[in-house]
């Protein structure tokens, strides 16, 4: 598991992820943004969700408190780009809620209770909840996305049949890594940048930095 992270860090370097738009927020802000993003990042692609957030940071609705103030409606609008964008406001309502009243909870508890706490807000689901962990709270929680999934199903040839199942399998590879969240983070982040760039859903194997450790065998790649 080491030597894909190594290979993919030497190839790209490191990224810095979670993207957000103000940069310079204070923790509470950017825990907002970040949590956002998630929410908005279900079965949409990210630059989808950065036009969407970039409405809401322009309609001055970037905030907890702001959005419960304000109609569905308008907040649908800011968000259409993220497509679901009525069911998506509403769950935004919902979780502003969470955040004002418990969100700072998260902070001080264990990782399971927050993830537990998370899993019970109305539309988190376990890769929401593990990508606001993991991004918005710096807890070590692997976050397991259709990239991940797509990269070492190819890799390694595996095959896990749910979301606990390939994130334990990441978890008891990686248990012994100093600094787990940090480098959570930035392994997360490699594996979505290459498979943007050559891990795709149809892939480019001659671009490959990791064709040597690959198993996979695809036909006119």
């Amino acid at each position: 598991m080491l030597d894909v992270f190594n290979i993919l860090f030497e190839r790209y370097g490191r990224q810095g992820w979670w993207p957000v738009l103000a940069a310079n927020a204070d923790k509470k802000s950017r825990g907002f943004e970040v949590s956002t993003g998630a929410i908005l990042t279900q079965n949409t692609a990210w630059r989808n969700v950065e036009k969407a957030i970039k409405n809401l940071s322009d309609k001055n609705l970037l905030a907890p408190e702001l959005i419960l103030k304000t109609s569905v409606s308008d907040i649908a609008e800011c968000i259409k780009p993220a497509g679901y964008y009525n069911q998506k406001a509403e769950r935004l309502k919902i979780f502003s809620e969470f955040f004002l009243g418990e969100f700072d909870k998260l902070k001080e508890i264990n990782t399971g209770k927050a993830r537990q706490m998370l899993l019970s807000v109305k539309g988190i689901g376990p890769e929401t909840a593990d990508s606001i962990l993991l991004y918005a709270l710096n807890k070590p929680v692997f976050v397991i996305d259709a990239y991940t999934k797509r990269l070492f199903s190819r890799m390694l040839g595996v095959d896990f049949k749910t979301y606990t199942e390939w994130q334990d399998f990441f978890h008891k590879n990686l248990e012994d890594i100093e600094k787990q969240a940090e480098m959570f983070n930035e392994f997360h982040a490699l594996i979505v940048e290459h498979c943007k760039n050559a891990c795709k859903k149809q892939p480019l194997c001659e671009k490959c930095s990791l064709s040597s450790i690959c198993k996979a065998k695809i036909p006119n790649a």
